[in-house]
């Protein structure tokens, strides 16, 4: 269903982002504000998971702040409540912050797996990530 989404989405372009490279992806899940490129990312890996899967997983425990614009009416509780994103009282809603690496990790494996082993949020502690970070290892082992 979520390829379908996206194929209806990015029509045009469908064909263009499934084939970006992996370390091109990388780049933007770790470095990137822009929204568009973490949506695109989420159509991506339906195509590249078996090669960005692992990088994904050690990325859990990654709190580096990137940020996040052009969200359109994405909704992050946590970060309406601070200010930090405009609610427009509708829209996707994402239980994962988004604004950092860990987040957009943790959303990514858990739309690809099928999965939902917890959340990253704006004050998820070290031992929290690590924690989220083995369920995941132990995840992949069963594979």
């Amino acid at each position: 269903m979520q390829i379908i989404e996206f194929n209806r989405l990015f029509f045009r372009d469908s064909g263009i982002v499934k084939h970006y490279p992996t370390q091109f992806m990388i780049d933007k899940i770790d470095n990137d504000s822009d929204y568009n490129y973490l949506f695109q990312a989420e159509y991506w890996i339906a195509f590249h998971y078996k090669e960005i899967i692992p990088g994904l997983i050690y990325r859990v425990t990654n709190k580096q702040y990137v940020g996040l614009i052009n969200t359109s009416d994405l909704i992050i509780w946590e970060r309406i409540q601070s200010g930090q994103l405009k609610s427009f009282g509708h829209g996707g809603i994402s239980n994962d912050d988004l604004f950092t690496v860990a987040d957009r990790a943790n959303r990514l494996l858990t739309i690809i797996s099928g999965e939902d082993f917890g959340h990253v949020s704006m004050h998820s502690t070290r031992e929290e990530l690590i924690n989220l970070q083995k369920k995941w290892i132990k995840w992949l082992g069963t594979l």
